[in-house]
This record gives C-alpha cells, sequence and structure tokens, in this order.
C-alpha cells in the first residue's frame, strides 16, 4: 500500500497491519506544518508515530529526507525525484496554447521597469489571489510588461521560448517547474530553498538568491549581461540528461518489489 501524500492518506495506511506500506513526502514539513495547521493530527509525535508504521518513506529530495531523518527520527528513508514527463514536453512544446498565473515578484518588475530595461513578464498559476495580484498590477502600472492569462493544460510550449524562468518560491521541497524549465534548456534563476538548491546542485546549473535583493540583480544581469545569460543557458542545457522517467520507474520498481 502506498501513501503517496502527506496528511490523511499517511494517517489512514498508517493504522494498517501485517501489509508492506510505503509513504511519500512531498514536502518540507518542518518549514510547512500544513498537516498539523490543518488539524490532521494533534500534534507532531502524533505525525512521527504515524510514519514509523511504514516500511519505507520515500522522498522527493534529500533535503527533504534530510529533514524526515533528523526531526522525525527515521531511518527507512530515500530519495526518488519527481518524474518529468519527457515525452510528453517533448510533444506539446510545438503545441500553441496560453498560460497560467504566479505571484510576488511586482516589486521587482516595477524596479526592472524603472531601470528602462526592456522586458515581458509571463507570471504562471491560477488561484485566490488573482484579484489581488490584478489591483497591484493596475496600481504599479504594469500592464504593458506583466501578462497572467489563466489556466492552461500545457504550458510547455511557452516555457521553452521564455529566455527566463525565475522561481520566488521560499520553501519548496521538489521544484517540478524548475526540472520542466532545465529539461527544456530554459535558464533558471531561483531564490534559495532546499528543493531548488538541489535541483540546481547549488549554482553548478543555475543561480540561486540569498534574498530578494539579489534575486533583482541576478534577473536584471541576465538581461543586461549577455555573456552572463549565455553561461546561464549553457548550465541549464547540461542539466537535461539528468532527467529520466524510465529511470525514475525503475528505482519505484525495484523498491516496491
Amino acid at each position: 500500500y502506498v501513501a503517496f501524500v502527506e496528511g490523511v492518506c499517511t494517517k489512514l495506511l498508517a493504522s494498517l497491519h501485517r501489509v508492506k506500506k510505503v509513504a511519500w513526502v512531498h514536502s518540507d514539513l518542518i518549514q510547512l506544518p500544513w498537516t498539523l495547521e490543518k488539524g490532521i493530527y494533534q500534534n507532531r509525535e502524533k505525525e512521527i508515530k504515524a510514519y514509523k508504521q511504514f516500511d519505507k518513506v520515500i522522498c522527493v529530495s534529500h533535503s527533504v529526507e534530510r529533514m524526515m531523518c533528523e526531526h522525525y527520527g527515521l531511518e527507512k528513508v530515500c530519495t526518488i525525484y519527481n518524474p518529468i514527463d519527457e515525452s510528453d514536453i517533448e510533444k506539446k512544446k510545438e503545441l500553441p496554447c496560453t498560460i497560467e498565473v504566479d505571484e510576488n515578484v511586482f516589486n521587482i518588475v516595477k524596479k526592472l521597469m524603472q531601470e528602462e530595461v526592456k522586458f515581458k513578464v509571463y507570471i504562471l498559476g491560477e488561484g485566490e489571489e488573482r484579484k489581488a495580484l490584478e489591483r497591484q498590477q493596475h496600481e504599479l502600472r504594469l500592464d504593458d510588461v506583466v501578462s497572467m492569462p489563466g489556466f492552461i493544460a500545457n504550458p510547455y510550449s511557452i516555457l521553452k521560448n521564455m529566455q527566463l524562468l525565475v522561481c520566488p518560491s521560499i520553501a519548496e521541497g521538489y521544484s517540478l517547474v524548475i526540472a520542466e524549465a532545465l529539461y527544456l534548456g530554459v535558464p533558471v534563476i531561483s531564490m534559495d530553498c532546499s528543493g531548488p538548491s538541489e535541483l540546481l546542485e547549488k549554482e553548478r546549473f543555475g543561480e540561486l538568491c540569498s534574498d530578494w535583493e539579489h534575486f533583482y540583480s541576478a534577473i536584471k544581469r541576465a538581461m543586461v549581461e549577455k555573456n552572463y545569460f549565455i553561461d546561464l543557458q549553457q548550465r541549464a542545457v547540461q542539466r537535461k540528461s539528468f532527467f529520466s522517467t524510465l529511470q525514475t520507474v525503475k528505482e519505484i520498481e525495484n523498491l516496491l518489489g
């Protein structure tokens, strides 16, 4: 039996006996203790007790694995990266599509406008904050440079044509969009947190930023310094061979027996 997500699924399967059980952990539960905040577990001790009922705990990154070992006291833990579907990306990247929506880069965008740097921002993702983001976009007069179209099933034809992917997340277990960007050879600049840091192998395959000022300066540098941009691009291309769905599936099959 596999509990593929944290929370209720893990709690329910933990109570099963005399069967092989595997739990998956996708996020840093110390930085983002959502299972406690939602009341799924009354306290951390009960959550730890649940995870100790599993034969194996699989984490999506080594940083998440370290968290489960150090803070949950688990020993039967390993890391298997989330797969990306290479064939689906290759097929869809040439198809026309619209785009998704994201958040939290407007102040940086405004500063870049004031520096008279020419650019266009596509903010990807959809959610409850859309109205607040649109309000901020209008207040800062960013309508000409920021596009927030809405949810679509295929972002790859947009992503492959981007000059840069910026990830403002301050906490992530594993960043699938960074993995997809690297697979497509798109340069990456990200805030320095566990998932992106591991995917980029510190800064071997992209730029990691310690604070928002660093984030701004790295983005501006990629826009105005050709040699730096080319270097970022080459680092991204080098990472593509790392992503293999077949290899990930083999690892899971071997683990599950």
